[in-house]
């Protein structure tokens, strides 16, 4: 396997919140922390992490690779 161009790690950890409503459903939370720097990204849903991953891999096409 070529191991070209940039590469990110990240360690992904979710977890669920439980709301004050009786009734209502947990709210489920997602973060993401780069292995190399240990900086933290949080994010409400799964929909706004994807997101961010994206917005990563379109970066790197137009820059430096990240690592």
């Amino acid at each position: 396997m070529t191991q070209s161009g940039a590469r990110s790690i990240y360690v992904v950890m979710l977890w669920q919140e439980r709301t004050s409503l009786p009734g209502e459903p947990a709210v489920w939370r997602f973060s993401l922390e780069d292995a190399r720097t240990g900086q933290k990204h949080t994010f409400g849903s799964l929909n706004q992490m994807v997101a961010f991953l994206q917005d990563r891999m379109c970066a790197s096409e137009h820059t430096e690779p990240l690592a």
